[in-house]
């Protein structure tokens, strides 16, 4: 099995894609095994499928993109940094990750499933990723340094592709620890906080801004439970509670984007 990673064989080339040299190569081997491949093969069990180390890779991924924006983006804070990581933990980012390297040649299936569909490369391939993460993070020794190593370069396009405000100049996406980052066209800038992207979409479709209201405080003293509502225009929009006026807002802004984005296909397909 070592033999298949050092004389070259797919293994090995899919190492190389992800930059990192398996100590045990039978960890790559399980985490590019779907289950449907285990149900034609009586020599293998459920456990030697992607399954149970996709569940790790999960937690593994979610850590490392959480200690990649905290040291990436010294400013933002919890909330912002929740809707980031949106984006880089979702199975279309880990689909986006997979395709890349083309993981979808070296996932090992049963032969009713055809991966050169693309609609089956999504799942499987995404998620085969996110096993393949937890398979560093194993072989590494439970070691994080590795899977942040590997994740780095697909985090820093998902950053620059997902997050887009039209028109400006250049933007510098910083690295992590404040080094010299990426410049990108501001077609690919990172904002992305609720209430910011609610303000873009009010103003640029509306030429207004919304406003937030407090709507009331319940809950004792020490513990309040605060309720906002969205107001544009003099139309509430949405409301949201929380723990804080600023989660609520967060949340509250969130659900008029999707009230708003809905209006906006409605009136466009009524064209």
């Amino acid at each position: 099995m070592e033999g298949e990673s050092e004389n070259g064989g797919e293994l090995g080339t899919l190492e190389r894609k992800l930059g990192y040299r398996f100590q045990d190569i039978s960890l790559l081997r399980r985490a590019v095994t779907h289950r449907s491949a285990i149900n034609e093969d009586r020599h293998l069990s459920s456990l030697d499928s992607y399954e149970r180390m996709e569940f790790l890779g999960d937690s593994a991924l979610n850590l490392a993109a959480t200690d990649d924006l905290y040291a990436r983006f010294p400013q933002m804070d919890e909330g912002e940094m929740t809707n980031v990581r949106k984006d880089l933990v979702s199975l279309t980012a880990l689909a986006a990750m997979a395709e890349k390297i083309g993981l979808y040649r070296y996932v090992v299936v049963g032969s009713g499933l055809d991966l050169s569909k693309k609609r089956n490369q999504k799942g499987v391939a995404g998620r085969s990723f996110e096993a393949i993460i937890g398979a560093i993070y194993l072989d590494s020794d439970y070691g994080l340094g590795q899977v942040k190593r590997v994740l780095q370069p697909f985090f820093e396009e998902l950053l620059r592709v997902n997050h887009h405000v039209a028109g400006g100049p250049p933007l510098q996406i910083p690295g992590r620890n404040g080094q010299s980052g990426t410049s990108v066209e501001r077609g690919r800038q990172l904002p992305t906080d609720n209430k910011s992207r609610l303000q873009q979409l009010t103003q640029s479709e509306f030429r207004q801004q919304p406003r937030y209201e407090l709507i009331n405080t319940r809950g004792p003293a020490h513990a309040p439970t605060f309720s906002v509502a969205v107001v544009l225009d003099g139309r509430d929009l949405s409301s949201a509670s929380g723990k804080t006026v600023r989660g609520a807002e967060q949340t509250a802004a969130g659900r008029a984007i999707r009230v708003l984005e809905k209006e906006l296909r409605r009136s466009r397909s009524a064209r």
